[in-house]
């Protein structure tokens, strides 16, 4: 009886984290030192009065004002106060606050829950470094790359068969099982799982040594896989790369600094020593 009574909570606030994610989302901006939230339309919501600001998870979106740390809806309206010295997001309906060191969890109404809600969730944006049907070779210092390719034989049928990519990388490092980068002369190319199928020439030619650097992210519900957005640097300014090879995969590489997209959202600097977010589309919530 306890165990499907537990379910049914869970379902709840299933339900009620899946409806508030799916409403509009108002995003933090800074002006003149101080944080605020504009819609998605850029209008205004909340003016600049904060100390910090932080995007929505689960409905609500927090704030830092006066040392304290409270939750704002997506109407704009302060839902929680700002009463508590350290507070993290929600997730399924329940977030983690501290008063002084005594650690409490609250519900979305602000009232205390017994428990955390320990749940890990579907890892939709985690992947994990795993190529198939490749090996990395190594010779004199060098990498290259051993693989099946895809050809057809006399009857017109697929088959694989091995093929060689010559040891003349300085690094290759498998990011998901679509996506490896190699490093070639301090400079940075991707190399699609795709390109493989077609041999080692098709692979080749697609290389293309544009990036200086590389920036990984922890998946936020496990820590031990990575997040779907990876960063890349070129001509000294940061993008955002999505692992997996889709049409709108790249942010492209125009800020001084960035953060994890693991959110849906990620503070950036836009500008020397100017900050704000932008979300998964590449959607700059700012003013320049």
């Amino acid at each position: 009886m306890k165990k499907a009574f537990q379910v049914v909570i869970f379902l709840f606030m299933l339900f009620n984290y899946l409806n508030a994610q799916s409403g509009d989302l108002i995003v933090p901006f800074s002006n003149n030192g101080q944080w605020g939230f504009m819609n998605q339309a850029k209008e205004i919501v909340i003016c600049p009065q904060f100390d910090e600001a932080y995007p929505p998870f689960n409905g609500l979106a927090r704030f830092k004002h006066n040392d304290k740390y409270g939750f704002v809806n997506m109407q704009g309206e302060i839902q929680i106060k700002a009463r508590f010295d350290h507070a993290d997001d929600f997730r399924y309906g329940v977030a983690r606050v501290f008063k002084g060191q005594k650690k409490s969890y609250i519900k979305t109404n602000g009232r205390k829950n017994k428990v955390s809600i320990g749940v890990c969730g579907t890892h939709y944006s985690c992947v994990y470094p795993m190529i198939n049907r490749s090996a990395i070779i190594e010779e004199n210092g060098k990498l290259g790359i051993v693989f099946d390719k895809i050809v057809r034989d006399e009857n017109h049928h697929l088959k694989h068969v091995p093929d060689t990519i010559p040891p003349m990388f300085d690094s290759i490092i498998p990011i998901s099982h679509q996506l490896m980068y190699i490093v070639k002369d301090s400079l940075i190319s991707f190399a699609f799982e795709g390109r493989f199928s077609g041999g080692s020439k098709h692979v080749l030619e697609n290389l293309s040594f544009d990036f200086e650097e590389i920036k990984l992210f922890n998946c936020i519900m496990c820590q031990t896989g990575k997040n779907e957005y990876i960063g890349f640097k070129q001509n000294g300014l940061w993008g955002y790369k999505r692992i997996y090879n889709m049409p709108k995969d790249f942010i492209p590489a125009k800020y001084y600094s960035i953060s994890s997209l693991a959110k849906g959202f990620a503070l950036v600097e836009y500008e020397k020593g100017r900050f704000g977010y932008i979300d998964k589309n590449g959607s700059e919530y700012f003013f320049r």
